[in-house]
């Protein structure tokens, strides 16, 4: 049984968090920005194609370079 998630995240952080909060991590990233779903979207198209079939048990994290 092969079972993908995606932990909570951005969604989360831009509605609970000031601008200022915002700008700040954005600028902790190597492209200085904060990523947008389109960013995540060839990383979770790859996970649940079949290329990647054979990453199971893994924690992935697509973070733009921040952590």
């Amino acid at each position: 049984m092969t079972r993908r998630t995606q932990p909570p995240g951005l969604p989360v952080a831009i509605s609970t968090n000031p601008a200022e909060v915002l700008d700040t991590v954005a600028g902790m990233t190597p492209l200085r920005r904060l990523g947008q779903p389109s960013d995540v979207a060839g990383v979770v198209a790859f996970l649940v194609g079949p290329d990647g079939r054979w990453i199971t048990g893994q924690n992935l994290r697509a973070t733009g370079g921040l952590g």
